[in-house]
């Protein structure tokens, strides 16, 4: 009788374990999510701790490592298995439409702090800093925007059907001006923007351009090409020694802050253009109306497609969240005074690891219990708070 009782019991856990491919990845894409979940957490609990909370950008900075935080919560709740049942759709949708407010705010930080930091080095961009900070701010404003006027996107339910099947609401006209087709195209430009604003000025384009025709062109090669358009691209020599916090700060960490610019639109440019293919696609489906397409009527988990261009995108933000990290605690960005820079890189090597294992653990309890998972990651955030 025990023997019964143990094998039922066995055959019942291995009836849990994540056979199902999509299950399985959605376990993987859980796991991302929380660690940067954690990673941005610890990194905005530090950065308020440590940092000079009279200086208004490392305030700034909190609140945009916070935003990102909240991002990824909310992310994690979306993912994290939950049926998307009738019972379920006012919570999903208020999720859903929480979740805008981090995915547009946090890229206008992003450009706030480049701003500030390219303003401590060349003056120049004190007087052309308004102009920028105001057309970012109305490139956001427009995105959020289309977001509220588009049906097709307004439900989380909608959304998916939208992405993954190009189902479009059934009272909409699709065109080269709707909403739908306009809503991506202008968030890409928005986050290019504001990802490589500061970056690549027109002079600075221009000073790369005109590097690598001398180099390739004039064959005019006195020393590598890596250093000519470091030197082109920067033009600021400068003795370290000679500076002070926080130019030295931003001028150390320039290089791998530059890296995660560019990861950031990278990715960007990779899921506009997966955007870009959906458009073409719907607005061909559309032409041709005599084609009967069937759609799911209700969706029980999030669909594979989707799942696999969330890992990418999600993967893509940890590689970034890594680099931002490095720079914060090595170099000491958004702090805004002197460091022990060894001990605090020590640190985050450590809550690196440990939000790695807690990811892993969550996401495999959470597949296996269908325990709460807002509950495990409130008390995973108090914990990592703690920590800090």
């Amino acid at each position: 009788m025990a023997s019964g009782c143990h094998s039922t019991k066995k055959n019942n856990m291995l009836s849990l374990l994540p056979l199902n491919p999509a299950l399985t990845l959605l376990t993987f894409l859980l796991a991302i999510s929380i660690f940067n979940l954690i990673a941005f957490l610890w990194l905005a609990c530090t950065v308020w701790l440590n940092g000079d909370r009279r200086s208004m950008i490392a305030r700034v900075g909190v609140v945009g490592l916070s935003l990102s935080a909240l991002f990824f919560f909310i992310h994690a709740l979306l993912i994290s298995g939950m049926p998307l049942r009738n019972s379920g759709l006012d919570l999903i949708d208020f999720l859903w439409h929480l979740i805008w407010f981090p995915a547009v705010g946090v890229p206008y930080i992003w450009f706030v702090i480049g701003l500030h930091y390219a303003a401590l080095i060349n003056a120049k961009w004190r007087s052309r800093r308004p102009f920028l900070l105001a057309c970012s701010a109305l490139l956001g404003c427009s995105v959020l925007a289309l977001l509220i006027a588009n049906q097709s996107t307004f439900t989380f339910r909608d959304t998916l059907l939208l992405l993954a099947y190009g189902a479009v609401h059934k009272d909409l006209h699709v065109d080269l001006f709707s909403p739908l087709i306009l809503l991506p195209i202008l968030f890409l430009c928005y986050v290019t923007f504001c990802a490589i604003g500061p970056w690549f000025t027109p002079v600075r384009i221009g000073r790369l351009i005109s590097t690598l025709w001398n180099f390739v062109i004039r064959h005019q090669r006195y020393r590598s090409l890596r250093r000519n358009l470091a030197d082109a691209f920067w033009n600021d020599p400068v003795d370290v020694d000679q500076l002070k916090e926080p130019i030295l700060s931003w001028h150390l960490a320039r290089p791998i802050l530059l890296l995660a610019a560019l990861l950031m639109v990278c990715l960007t440019i990779s899921l506009g253009g997966l955007g870009v293919w959906s458009m073409f696609s719907w607005l061909h489906l559309q032409a041709n109306s005599h084609r009967v397409v069937v759609f799911p009527v209700t969706l029980v988990t999030i669909p594979l497609n989707l799942i696999l261009l969330d890992i990418l995108a999600t993967g893509s933000v940890a590689l970034i969240v890594l680099l931002i990290g490095y720079s914060i605690v090595r170099h000491g960005i958004l702090i805004e005074r002197p460091l022990a820079r060894r001990g605090f890189f020590e640190q985050w090597r450590g809550i690196v690891i440990v939000a790695t294992t807690i990811a892993i653990f969550i996401a495999v309890l959470v597949l296996l219990t269908r325990s709460s998972l807002g509950a495990l990651l409130i008390i995973t955030s108090i914990a990592t708070g703690t920590y800090a």
